[in-house]
């Protein structure tokens, strides 16, 4: 059960991964688009652009499928739905031991 929890979560980072950096590699390509307007730009940057949006797109989509079926199992396992899973939260501070000597 603990590792179908953190293969969801897994699956979860890395379609947040992927999705941050087709955003990101969409903002290039609105860039590289301006570029060409202003004619400081060429062709060839902005289809290099549009291709890593393509390619990220279709990461994407791979790893939605892989959340979703990672989901499923993960759900059959503890026999209730779920829509996520949480991850960790790296910012907790631990209290100090007691006694503090």
């Amino acid at each position: 059960t603990v590792s179908a929890y953190l293969e969801v979560a897994q699956a979860q980072h890395v379609l947040t991964t992927y999705q941050d950096q087709k955003m990101a590699s969409q903002g290039q390509v609105e860039a590289a688009k301006k570029r060409i307007e202003l004619g400081t730009g060429n062709i060839f940057d902005l289809n290099d652009a549009q291709a890593r949006t393509d390619s990220l797109e279709s990461l994407e989509l791979e790893a939605m499928n892989d959340l979703e079926n990672k989901k499923r199992y993960f759900q059959r396992m503890l026999g209730i739905e779920i829509e996520s899973v949480g991850s960790p939260s790296l910012d907790k501070t631990l209290a100090p031991p007691s006694p503090n000597n």
